[in-house]
């Protein structure tokens, strides 16, 4: 399952979409992603919720909200 998949998910289901809460990084949530049986990259990531690079290097040093700011991209 690819990045699609696991937007619909993240959308569909609050329950899914909290495990990644606790994520500081983009590369965290692929990681973890991986473990729940997804298979993208961060460049997948970035593109799939729509952040510019200057909002990825926020996210990743625990900016704007961190991995939320990710995942409410993807559900809006």
């Amino acid at each position: 399952m690819g990045i699609k998949e696991f937007s619909e998910k993240v959308k569909s289901d609050s329950a899914f979409a909290a495990k990644f809460k606790n994520a500081k990084t983009p590369a965290q949530i692929v990681d973890l992603a991986k473990a729940e049986g997804y298979s993208f990259t961060v460049d997948d990531v970035k593109a799939a919720s729509n952040l510019s690079d200057k909002d990825l290097d926020a996210v990743a040093g625990g900016g704007s909200g961190g991995v939320n700011v990710i995942l409410t991209n993807f559900i809006s």
